[in-house]
């Protein structure tokens, strides 16, 4: 998807719904989350329309989930936090172990519990979920009541 300033309404509409048919002819559901990191004024009001998303992680407002009145109700917004991303892993000044992302997941969410809980935090993991040293580290983490999101609201 363009995020040009001449995209219109309409055609940004009309690709959201073929993102849909399109990972759902794939995999057989539908999208839970939207996620596009490149949204333009009108994309959160769009996927509100849309009404099948349970929710969106089109922010960098936060690294602590929040909701938002949409058209159809309550909509929950799933940060992406840019402090617990496993992106770390990808850049040189990131992460080169499981264990390093897990400790700076764990610290993350231990600092942050006194200012809002029960809330949780996020702790994205997407482009080395499938990596086994960022499966354990995930598997602790997740084991350690740290919340982490990816494919799925708090999966």
């Amino acid at each position: 998807m363009s995020c040009r300033l001449d995209f219109s309404l309409d055609k940004e509409r009309e690709h959201l719904n073929e993102a849909v048919r399109l990972h759902t002819e794939v995999t057989g559901s539908r999208p839970l989350g939207w996620y596009l990191g490149r949204c333009s004024i009108n994309t959160r009001q769009l996927v509100m329309q849309e009404g099948g998303f349970l929710y969106d992680a089109d922010s960098y407002a936060d690294d602590l989930p929040y909701w938002i009145t949409g058209p159809r109700g309550p909509h929950l917004v799933i940060p992406y936090t840019l402090g617990a991303n496993d992106m770390r892993f990808a850049v040189a000044q990131g992460f080169n172990s499981g264990d390093q992302f897990f400790a700076y997941c764990g610290i993350h969410s231990t600092c942050s519990m006194p200012r809002a809980p029960p809330r949780r935090r996020c702790c994205r993991s997407a482009c080395t979920a499938g990596w086994p040293d960022a499966q354990a580290a995930l598997r602790r983490s997740s084991a350690s009541s740290i919340m982490c999101s990816g494919t799925s609201v708090y999966g």
